[in-house]
């Protein structure tokens, strides 16, 4: 923090005196950060293109965008009819990328099991632009729809990752997850985590955390010295609306909304990539 208020951000025109710095302290505060799927979105793209230098690859983009009022340098203002039909298109074009996500994006990572993990097919460095084609329905569904930022290269082939993320979307029962019940994760003593491992839960359709009155989006190793342990050493992690009697701490809130989770691993070991190792799937307890 200290060393980011030595820094300064202001026109040319004014190295000679650089005007102090404006600093604002956003935590806890909460923002508003998740598109909104309908023209205000078509909206923030117009000043995307209009702001930023177009590459060739977005030539195809930028025409099919300006048949529809999006043209730099020129104001985007649909009238009221268009407004509603471009409202429909966006709606129809989240939609699109919820089923792909969910349907599509990810790959088993386990034979029988629900646990998915990122379809190793070449991505290009997370551009989705390579051999001549942009993949622009795998961009959205697979990364944009529910990631913010990825590096160009995720790992040295030869080395483990320095972290690993497995998703899943239904449960033992091979039925998606409903917000109104409730299910337990048992994370065994031996998961293989050398640094620490996390369990988080996403709504469904905005991909972003739940928020509750507990401010708790997650259990993780982290919370060691709040969580109830078996016996074995394991520990039962519960994801729902109510948790069950006496493990307040063992518990994710869902506030009865549908959700999806990941089970991330901060360095992860050999047992988890020769698959010696395998997590259980989620089971309906309530």
């Amino acid at each position: 923090m200290a060393y980011a208020q030595t820094l300064r951000v202001y026109a040319l025109a004014d190295a000679d005196a650089p005007p102090p710095g404006r600093y604002l302290d956003a935590y806890p505060l909460a923002w508003k950060t998740l598109p909104i799927f309908d023209v205000s979105f078509l909206a923030l793209l117009a000043g995307v293109i209009d702001e930023e230098p177009l590459q060739p690859k977005d030539a195809v983009m930028a025409g099919m965008l300006s048949s529809i009022g999006i043209h730099k340098g020129t104001p985007f203002a649909p009238d009221e009819q268009r407004a509603a039909l471009l409202t429909r298109a966006v709606q129809d074009g989240a939609a699109a990328m919820n089923d792909y996500f969910m349907r599509r994006a990810f790959v088993p990572f386990w034979p029988g099991r629900q646990w998915q993990a990122t379809n190793p097919a070449d991505n290009h460095g997370f551009t989705f632009y390579g051999d001549g084609q942009l993949d622009y329905d795998r961009r959205a569904g697979a990364f944009a729809y529910w990631a913010t930022w990825a590096p160009k290269r995720l790992a040295d082939p030869s080395k483990l990752p320095a972290s690993y993320y497995l998703k899943v979307f239904n449960d033992a029962a091979s039925e998606r997850f409903d917000g109104n019940h409730l299910y337990r994760l048992r994370v065994p003593a031996d998961i293989p985590a050398r640094d620490f491992w996390s369990l988080v839960a996403y709504e469904v359709g905005t991909n972003a955390f739940i928020y509750n009155p507990l401010d708790r989006v997650g259990r993780s190793s982290y919370d060691r010295d709040a969580l109830s342990y078996n016996d074995d050493g394991s520990v039962d992690v519960y994801v729902g609306p109510q948790p069950p009697n006496g493990l307040n701490d063992n518990w994710i809130p869902t506030g009865g909304r549908d959700f999806w989770l990941i089970l991330r691993f901060y360095g992860p070991q050999k047992p988890l990539f020769d698959k010696t190792w395998t997590a259980e799937d989620l089971v309906k307890v309530g």
